[in-house]
């Protein structure tokens, strides 16, 4: 990222805490049964997009372990 631009972003620390958050609420949702099936019922694709990003934000997490 210094490569990139030179310096890191002032609200990186605050910015990756709020994704972090968003996306643990996120999951949690996805994990109550009745909102998972409102959203497979009402909303798949949407559903699916989210699965997806916290799949991916899995992923990112455990690498960096």
């Amino acid at each position: 990222m210094l490569r990139l631009s030179g310096e890191p972003p002032a609200t990186l620390c605050i910015d990756e805490l709020n994704l972090t958050v968003c996306c643990r609420y996120a999951e949690s949702l996805i994990k109550n049964s009745r909102i998972n099936r409102y959203l497979g019922k009402h909303h798949l694709r949407e559903l699916r997009k989210l699965q997806n990003l916290l799949s991916e934000l899995e992923k990112i997490c455990q690498s960096s372990i």
